[in-house]
Parts: structure tokens; sequence; C-alpha cells
């Protein structure tokens, strides 16, 4: 086990996160453990280990990682006349998306979407090596490398 794994599994168990008491019987802890080993396993410095845990932290919340746009396939209709962002469903607009506002913001202060970039096209979906529903999930206490 390295410093991190040892340091995340001290820490949950100090917090009674593998408890069969604890909430989702224990499953907290060893979910954490589960990333906590994949991210050990990745080998990261600082500095990359920090990039990464901002970005998961920003997907992990439906936050976007690009400007929010008005594009049409970005936007969907949830009720006459209400838009729902696909990218961040905290956000709601009247105008089909070229403006919105967060329902986590107590003032709904409406916010201009970004212009679209002319060249916008759907992504290519290419799978992540080493990632996807096919990969076994990692074992607790044993880090995996691809």
């Amino acid at each position: 086990m390295s410093g991190f794994t040892e340091h995340c599994e001290r820490e949950l168990r100090l917090a009674g996160l593998f408890d069969a008491g604890a909430d989702y019987g224990g499953m907290i802890g060893t979910a954490v453990m589960r990333l906590a080993w994949t991210h050990d396993a990745e080998g990261h410095s600082g500095m990359s280990s920090s990039i990464v845990r901002a970005v998961f932290h920003r997907l992990l919340a439906y936050e976007a990682l690009t400007p929010i746009t008005s594009r049409r396939q970005d936007w969907m209709l949830v009720s006459r006349g209400m838009w729902q962002s696909r990218r961040c469903p905290h956000l709601f607009s009247t105008n089909g998306g070229r403006t919105y506002y967060s329902v986590n913001d107590p003032k709904r202060k409406r916010v201009r979407a970004a212009k679209p970039r002319k060249a916008a096209r759907k992504p290519a979906r290419r799978p992540v090596p080493g990632v996807g529903p096919s990969d076994p999930a990692p074992v607790v206490g044993k880090a995996v490398r691809p």
C-alpha cells in the first residue's frame, strides 16, 4: 500500500465508513477505496494529481468543462417554455438556451450563453484505453496497472 492509500483507508476506518451500520451498509468506504487505488495506480505527480482531481470533481458535480452555449443539442425541452441543460442539469432556460440561470443560485441571475464555435461538431466517441464497462473494477487492496 502506498502512503496515499494507507491514508485513505485509515481515515475511512476512523470515520466508520466500512462499518455495516454506516450509510449504504459500508459500501461508501469500499467505493472510495476503489477510487483511491485507481488514482494511485495512475502514478500521478502532485501537479497532475491536482489537475485530475479538479477535473473529476467538476464531472462528478455534473459541471461543464467548457462554456455553456445555446447549441440546440445542449438543451432539452422539459415543459412548455422551459429548457434544461443536458450538460449541467442545474441550468434552466426560458428561451432555448440563449440565456440561462442556475437553480443553485438563490438570485436566479440570468447568464448569456457563450457563442457556439462555427466548427462545432459532435465529438468522436472513441473508447478510452483501459477504461469502460468491460474493464473489471479494481480490487480494494491491490493496485491495477494497465
